[in-house]
Parts: C-alpha cells; structure tokens; sequence
C-alpha cells in the first residue's frame, strides 16, 4: 500500500516539516518502503498466535515496594546548595 505524492506532502504538512523537493523524494521512498513491509506482515497468517503486549519478556525495573529505614533530615540536607531553616532554599519563582 504506497502513499501518493498528495498523501506524503500532507503527512510533512501535519508533522509541520519543510523539506526540500529532494528531502520530500527521498522520504517518500523510505515511507513507500516502511508500508511493503507493512503489507508483507498483513500477508501472515497468524491465526494460532497468540496476542502479546511485548515481544521480548521483561523483568520488573523497579525494586520490591517494602518499608524501609528513611533517611534524617541531616543527611538530606548534606548535599543541599543553599538551607534556611532546616528546609531547602530555592529561588523565589512567583511575585508575591
């Protein structure tokens, strides 16, 4: 399924990217490429296999939610670049 010159100047104009007469060429190309390999996996018959949500198993990224012992105040602060009061220091963003 190709995409017509009329089709690739509206997906640069959506994406609001000014290509060149030869940027245009050549993306066209690429896109008309992406959209065969499109058409060679419609052409699958995939009626035995299963749905998956990801193509590769993953393992969880984050460590276990368990209560830990928190760290004190001091030891936050240690590496803070300004203190007033016990408390972070920022600059002041609002007027007021």
């Amino acid at each position: 399924m190709a995409i017509s010159d009329g089709e690739m100047r509206a997906l640069a104009r959506l994406a609001r990217l000014e290509l060149s007469e030869a940027e245009m060429a050549a993306q066209h190309r690429y896109i008309n490429a992406l959209m065969r390999q499109f058409d060679v996996l419609r052409g699958l018959d995939l009626a035995g296999v299963p749905p998956t949500s990801q193509s590769i198993p993953l393992a969880a990224a984050l460590r276990d939610d368990e209560p830990a012992e928190s760290l004190g105040r001091d030891a936050v602060l240690a590496n803070a670049p300004d203190i007033t009061d016990g408390c972070f220091a920022v600059p002041r963003i609002l007027e007021g």
